[in-house]
């Protein structure tokens, strides 16, 4: 449930970094955070 918790917050970061991000930087930032945690989502369902 934990790593959930944060794969959830994660994504929600990126999405975020990617809508309010006015440079390209802060956009590939959140991008990566969303690939970071739907990965971390994959992991945790094959986890189990």
């Amino acid at each position: 449930p934990l790593l959930a918790a944060g794969g959830v917050v994660l994504m929600a970061l990126g999405l975020y970094y990617e809508v309010v991000s006015v440079d390209l930087q802060a956009a590939a930032m959140g991008l990566a955070l969303t690939a970071a945690a739907a990965l971390l989502g994959l992991f945790q369902g094959y986890a189990r």
